[in-house]
């Protein structure tokens, strides 16, 4: 690091703890921010390459990006399970990844229970800027080195959480992440199940020519925020298996992933709350005269999830959501995968468990599928635009103006 306003003289006079030496300014040195601020970089610092490429500021607890960096060796040198990921220290406070810098790799804040209690924030210089955390343009990654499904080196879906470009676990601590592009990760995108996360001001996208497998986007702990952001990745968008709240938010729907995934699991009952969301189906793929389920044929773009969709066929709990703001645009003459080659009509809604609870109220909404419901197994309270019916389309209040992400 710099000495910033000190001299070799000036630090001699630290380092003996001689009070009445100055530096040729005038300045009393004062024992701990200085002596903080002429300190080593840490070895962390060192070991992980960042000499050159980045700046450490111990009083504050910063560690700023200010060149484009990779963690690791690539997709499948070295110890490419963990070396892809900069762990961060407890120290760190803040890390500030500058306008044009590029980061290939992800960041871990496993801080373990009780270990911390300050904020983490990992965020791009400015608004509006250019910062980025890039993953790999490998298609399923989680294939492994021999590029094969289905074989022993595969990530097993219970591990895939760990190689997201952010993940969090442990308490004590929020997980902030603003001001960045989130592009073409491993595997999901952000994922905590015990710590909240703040998204606010990123873009998450999939740029990848198909489906990177597995690209999910978010899925935070209890008092997790999402705002001002859009998401376009190749699965589930937004995960609502914790409380969630969710405001100005765009969120581009391709072929695979629902918009809002309530669960694969036995995830716990939850809360959330939806404002202001735009969500556009742009899937490019499109069927004709497809064999449609229970009889028939049937047309139009394809997807594999509904609007709202809760998988799990063993889900015994209760989602509670709160809607004012949401309208969809491009789903309206969508089908949806059923499986064995056929294909039904998008539905709104669609609950794979019998002991399942949907309660949802919802105001001022522009929603248009093709169907209400499929695999309607569960128990629905809903109240719609004052409708207590399931339905493919739901109009009133100012639904039409809805407009999501405007950054």
């Amino acid at each position: 690091m710099k000495l910033t306003n000190f001299s070799k003289s000036s630090v001699a006079c630290l380092l003996l703890a001689v009070s009445a030496c100055t530096t040729p300014s005038g300045v009393v040195p004062t024992s701990t921010n200085d002596l903080a601020r002429i300190a080593a970089d840490p070895t962390w610092f060192t070991d992980e390459g960042f000499t050159g490429k980045a700046t450490w500021n111990a009083i504050t607890g910063t560690l700023t990006f200010t060149q484009n960096i990779s963690f690791g060796q690539g997709d499948y040198g070295g110890d490419y399970l963990n070396d892809f990921y900069f762990q961060v220290p407890n120290e760190v406070n803040t890390i500030i990844i500058n306008n044009g810098v590029t980061v290939t790799g992800g960041f871990r804040a496993n801080f373990g229970t009780g270990a911390v209690t300050h904020n983490l924030t990992i965020q791009g210089q400015t608004v509006g800027g250019t910062a980025r955390v890039f993953g790999t343009n490998t298609i399923g990654w989680t294939w492994g080195p021999d590029r094969q499904s289905g074989t022993a080196d595969d990530i097993v879906p219970t591990d895939k959480w760990k190689y997201s470009l952010f993940s969090a676990s442990g308490s004590g601590f929020r997980m902030i992440i603003k001001n960045l592009k989130l592009e073409n990760s491993r595997v999901f995108n952000i994922t905590a199940f015990t710590v909240p996360i703040t998204v606010d001001n990123c873009f998450i996208v999939d740029s990848r020519a198909s489906d990177g497998v597995n690209c999910d986007g978010f899925r935070g702990g209890d008092g997790s925020i999402v705002k001002n952001s859009t998401f376009q990745v190749t699965d589930d968008a937004i995960k609502f298996y914790d409380d969630l709240t969710v405001t100005n938010v765009t969120i581009n729907v391709r072929r695979n992933g629902a918009a809002f995934q309530m669960g694969w699991s036995g995830e716990g009952a939850n809360t959330g709350t939806i404002t202001n969301v735009l969500v556009n189906g742009i899937s490019p793929d499109n069927i004709t005269n497809g064999t449609k389920e229970g009889g028939g044929t049937i047309s139009g773009t394809a997807y594999n999830r509904g609007l709202f969709s809760w998988v799990s066929g063993s889900a015994n709990s209760t989602r509670n959501l709160t809607i004012n703001g949401l309208k969809t645009t491009g789903l309206a003459n969508a089908v949806m995968f059923a499986g064995s080659g056929q294909w039904r009509a998008y539905p709104t809604f669609e609950i794979g468990s019998t002991t399942a609870t949907l309660s949802m109220s919802g105001s001022n909404l522009a929603i248009a599928c093709r169907q209400a419901a499929v695999n309607t197994k569960g128990n629905f309270t809903l109240t719609m635009c004052s409708s207590t019916t399931k339905s493919a389309t739901y109009s009133c209040g100012t639904g039409s103006t809805v407009t999501g992400d405007t950054n």
